[in-house]
């Protein structure tokens, strides 16, 4: 066990050797992510080729000086740097079709269509040719400059039908202002949320039983400071 998690080794989620989990995209959500996952032992393969950039520090986990960085590299080094020791992260490059996902599974991206086309590989992967040995989702985060929505897709055709709605093209998408996008306390809210989703998949697995809440979608919006789960 390393010794960074000793305020959390009994919990019914922790695990030392956890199986990599993939991401999708590490900037507004996925930075958060990253770090939040990092930091409870998780091994992570993430999936962007973009650069940090100045406009970035508002509301993504960065610092300045990573300004012209790879994000993967970035995170990998603040991972690593916030966690005391040598954490498991790859760094995939650009996702594209047929790449790689593992049976747990992160999107993050601000791409209708990219996110579309990892949840299709997940769920040829781990729905339509299911293995029971591990558990599996798919959860996605969708995040405005005050509001965020969680989805937990479970490795079922029913809750992949119902996912399937909620996907659409993201010229239908009104956009935003730039200086309307992203904050890095809402990021950070939704990277928790997302972490919390997945030591809830992980207990339910590790026990045999669904004792613990996975709903298939979360809302939240700042100006009521309220979540809304939809099972």
């Amino acid at each position: 066990m390393n010794e960074h998690h000793t305020r959390f080794k009994d919990c019914d989620w922790y695990s030392t050797n956890y199986k990599e989990v993939s991401i999708g995209g590490v900037g507004g959500i996925g930075s958060w992510l990253s770090f939040f996952l990092a930091r409870i032992g998780v091994p992570i393969e993430a999936y962007d080729d973009d650069t940090v950039d100045y406009t970035n520090m508002g509301g993504q986990m960065f610092s300045p000086q990573q300004v012209g960085q790879k994000k993967t590299e970035a995170m990998y080094f603040n991972a690593k740097y916030f966690s005391g020791y040598d954490v498991k992260f790859k760094q995939m490059g650009r996702f594209v079709e047929g790449k790689k996902v593992n049976p747990i599974c992160f999107s993050c991206f601000d791409n209708m269509e990219v996110r579309r086309e990892m949840f299709l590989n997940w769920k040829e992967k781990h729905v339509l040719k299911r293995s029971l040995t591990t558990p599996a989702a798919f959860v996605d985060g969708r995040m405005s400059v005050e509001s965020y929505q969680v989805f937990i897709v479970q490795p079922t055709l029913e809750s992949c039908d119902a996912y399937e709605k909620e996907l659409f093209s993201s010229d239908s998408v009104p956009n935003p202002l730039c200086s309307m996008k992203a904050t890095s306390h809402i990021g950070a809210e939704i990277g928790s949320k997302m972490t919390q989703a997945f030591t809830n998949i992980v207990t339910n697995h590790n026990l045999g039983m669904e004792l613990r809440e996975t709903p298939f979608k979360t809302s939240y919006e700042a100006i009521f400071m309220d979540n809304i789960n939809y099972m």
